[in-house]
């Protein structure tokens, strides 16, 4: 479940809605919380109206009841007394633009964005954002349809898999690499451009340390 919710994962989430906001030609700011409703990451992009940095950390943070904002406000919409009170609430917003994060049947946090000319625009791009989510959810489902149950160690702890004795291990890699900012997203069409540019990377991250030893030496 926390495996997804790492931070190299949730900058993948942000660039999601970042590039779709792109698409539309629209600026937006993206918000993402945990489960307690503590910010995790934040991006604004250039020109984004000052006020709505607050609006998409809230639509994020009412998406923590389970439910978008969109669903939430037409559920107390048809209630006059929650229409009146709701939005009266500290962090709360009860328009479009808000949807909780779910891994494995458990919400993990939430994702909220607020700053384009239209709430349909918001929407767009915060299911832009989910959609990394659902392709991790979909690389999982076909796992235990495989008699293969998806497992990741907790910190510091033998996971047994051979592919390196602690966890750390494999975040820190992930780490090296997303130094390099051509290696943070994919923008080669090709393959085999791609994974060039990743060889570089790693043989650029090993010359470092021979070059520490040597110093060493």
């Amino acid at each position: 479940m926390l495996c997804f919710f790492t931070t190299l994962a949730i900058g993948y989430l942000v660039n999601a809605a970042v590039a779709k906001g792109r698409e539309l030609g629209v600026t937006e700011n993206v918000a993402v919380l945990d489960d307690g409703g503590n910010l995790k990451a934040f991006s604004r992009m250039d020109g984004t109206p000052i006020p709505t940095i607050e609006m998409a950390q809230n639509k994020a943070y009412t998406a923590l009841l389970g439910v978008s904002t969109q669903d939430f406000f037409n559920f107390i919409q048809g209630d006059p007394s929650l229409l009146a009170g709701i939005p009266t609430l500290e962090r709360m917003a009860a328009w479009g633009g808000g949807f909780p994060i779910e891994v494995d049947g458990e919400i993990v946090g939430a994702v909220g964005v607020s700053g384009a000319p239209t709430v349909q625009n918001d929407v767009d791009c915060t299911r832009a954002a989910l959609a990394v989510v659902s392709d991790a959810e979909s690389i999982r489902r076909g796992l235990r349809a495989r008699n293969i149950v998806p497992f990741l160690a907790k910190r510091n702890t033998e996971h047994g898999s051979g592919l390196g004795r602690w966890r750390w291990v494999v975040e820190r890699t992930f780490a090296w690499l997303n130094q390099f900012r051509r290696l943070r997203a994919r923008y080669e069409k090709r393959a085999d451009i791609h994974e060039a540019f990743l060889s570089l990377g790693c043989a650029l991250i090993c010359w470092r340390f021979l070059r520490i030893d040597w110093a060493a030496e």
